[in-house]
């Protein structure tokens, strides 16, 4: 390799200052939503996803590193891994949001279906077999409950009581017991 000219050795530098910014940026956002979520009693989803944000900081952190060093003392093997780890961590957060992306375009799919009342035998016998009630929650299904969102003695997922309409004329309310499963949707 050639040395690099002056000026390009001071790009380098800025990008890679800007990408540790950003990094330790994400970083400190990563620990303020992990602190914020952390009262929250039902965000084991979100906590998920910061995890994934902590090492995706922690892998900038380290890539922007060894670029520093390979632009600082030109060593070609730190410039190589800097080069291939943005590479691989560029491709992999596209492939991740074009996921993200369908699982939204599926759920849209399902939400326009609501209101559940009248829903098939197939979503039926998903309910019972995930043991989840509505594609977001019991309250899918409005006063009409199916008896596959209700819990049995071998169900194994938490219930809740809820009040749904009898179907008489009486519009007498009773306590039914759903399942507080959300859903089976992807998030």
């Amino acid at each position: 390799f050639l040395p690099l000219p002056v000026t390009a050795l001071k790009v380098l530098n800025c990008l890679l200052l800007f990408l540790q910014i950003i990094s330790l940026l994400l970083l400190g956002f990563s620990l303020f939503s992990h602190g914020h979520l952390h009262q929250q009693e039902e965000a084991e989803h979100e906590i998920a996803v910061i995890h994934v944000m902590y090492v995706i900081a922690a892998v900038i952190i380290l890539l922007t590193i060894f670029g520093a060093i390979g632009v600082w003392k030109e060593i070609r093997w730190a410039l190589i891994v800097y080069a291939v780890g943005i590479i691989l961590s560029s491709l992999l957060m596209l492939v991740l949001n074009i996921q993200g992306l369908e699982r939204q375009d599926v759920k849209k799919h399902y939400l326009s279906l609501l209101p559940l009342v009248n829903a098939t035998e197939f979503l039926d016998d998903i309910q019972t077999e995930l043991e989840c009630c509505g594609l977001e929650s019991y309250r899918d299904w409005k006063f009409n409950i199916p008896n596959s969102c209700l819990c049995t003695d071998k169900s194994t997922n938490p219930c809740v009581s809820v009040k749904a309409n009898m179907p008489t004329r009486l519009k007498t309310f009773f306590n039914k017991f759903s399942f507080t499963k959300p859903n089976f949707l992807p998030k």
